[in-house]
C-alpha cells in the first residue's frame, strides 16, 4: 500500500486506487474482523499486521531510519494507550522527544498506512489540530495491558468514524473555541448538517444545548432509551 501510494504519481496513466477499508460490522457479523481472522485469532493477526508495516513497509517504502520506526512503534502504543483527547502533535512530540514536525510526519505515514484515520475540526477561527483515531480493532490489541474501560469511549467514536466514512459521509469533530463543551461530530449528507454526540448508556442531551441544527442524534450503547444503538452505524454499508 505505501509502495503503491508512494507512486502514484509515476504510475498515474497506468494505476487506479482503490480503498479497500477494513469489513463493515455486517461483513464482520459474517465473516470476522479480517479474512486472516478466519485462520488465527484476532490478536495476532492485528499484532502481525502492525508490524511488517512498521518493521519492513514504513522502513523500506517511506525511507525511514531504524530510529524512526522504534519511534513509530512508541508513537503507536503511546496513542492507544491514550484515548482520544489526549493525542496531538504537539503531545506526541513531547512524549517521544522528537519535534512537531516530526510527529506530524510519522502520523501522516501511519496514516497512508491504514492503521490510523485523522479528522479534522469543523468551525471558524478554530485551530486545524487533527483528530487521530485508530482503525478499529487496533486500539484493543495494541493497548493491551491499560485500562480498557477508559479506552471504551474511543472505540466506540472509531467504531462511528470507520463507517460513516466507509458509507462515503463527510466527518468533521466539532471543537470550540473558548473550551465550550460540544457535541462529537458533524455529518455532512445531501446539503444538511446533522450532528452526533456519542457516548454510553447514561449520555444525555445537555451538549446540544445552543446547536442550532434540527437533526441532532444521541448515538448509544443498546440498552439505552435515551438514543440511537451506535450497532446500527455498523449496517450503512
Amino acid at each position: 500500500m505505501l509502495e503503491l501510494s508512494e507512486g502514484r504519481h509515476d504510475l498515474s496513466r497506468r494505476l487506479t486506487l482503490e480503498a479497500l477499508p477494513l469489513f463493515s460490522f455486517r461483513e464482520f457479523s459474517l465473516l470476522g474482523a479480517l479474512p486472516a481472522c478466519l485462520q488465527s485469532p484476532l490478536p495476532s493477526v492485528i499484532t502481525a499486521i502492525v508490524e511488517k508495516v512498521v518493521q519492513k513497509d514504513m522502513l523500506t517504502a517511506g525511507k525511514l531510519s531504524q530510529e524512526d520506526i522504534l519511534n513509530i512503534r512508541s508513537a503507536l502504543l503511546f496513542m492507544a494507550r491514550a484515548g482520544v483527547e489526549g493525542i496531538s502533535y504537539s503531545s506526541l512530540s513531547g512524549n517521544l522527544g522528537i519535534t512537531k514536525y516530526k510527529a506530524q510526519q510519522y502520523v501522516s505515514f501511519m496514516q497512508s498506512a491504514s492503521l490510523i484515520k485523522i479528522i479534522l475540526p469543523y468551525g471558524a477561527n478554530v485551530l486545524p489540530e487533527p483528530k487521530i483515531l485508530f482503525a478499529p480493532s487496533l486500539r484493543a490489541t495494541l493497548s493491551q495491558g491499560s485500562d480498557q474501560d477508559r479506552l471504551t469511549g474511543a472505540i466506540r467514536e472509531e467504531f462511528f468514524i470507520h463507517h460513516l466514512t466507509g458509507a462515503g459521509f463527510t466527518v468533521n469533530y466539532l471543537k470550540s473555541i473558548r473550551g465550550k463543551k460540544l457535541p462529537d461530530y458533524v455529518v455532512f449528507h445531501q446539503e444538511k448538517k446533522i450532528i452526533f454526540e456519542i457516548g454510553g448508556a447514561g449520555k444525555g442531551s445537555s451538549q446540544f444545548k445552543g446547536i442550532a441544527e434540527r437533526e441532532k442524534h444521541i448515538l448509544t450503547q443498546p440498552g439505552s432509551s435515551k438514543g440511537i444503538p451506535l450497532i446500527l452505524t455498523g449496517f450503512l454499508w
